[in-house]
């Protein structure tokens, strides 16, 4: 997670999931935020993984999308999750 976002936000996303609820300017964090939010990368992961040892494309079913997300904030519900596998593939 550490490549596209801040240890600062991460750790702000993990305590307020913890807590069981909290928000930046447009993003609410629920208890399950950070953990459906390490779920979904790890899907995007497997899902490059996939595509490199069977050389077909996969498709990932996977929220949050992340596309929205910064490094320091999400953006309406984004934890970046897609971004981050990016560097994986290259």
């Amino acid at each position: 997670m550490e490549r596209v976002h801040s240890t600062k936000y991460i750790e702000q996303v993990r305590s307020y999931s913890a807590r069981g609820w909290g928000c930046f300017e447009s993003t609410q964090i629920s208890p399950q935020s950070f953990e459906v939010a390490c779920l979904a990368v790890n899907a995007w992961l497997d899902g490059v993984d996939i595509v490199l040892q069977v050389e077909r494309p996969s498709f990932v079913l996977a929220r949050p999308a992340g596309h929205h997300a910064l490094k320091d904030e999400g953006m309406d519900f984004a934890f970046s999750v897609m971004p981050r596998t990016l560097p994986f593939t290259l």
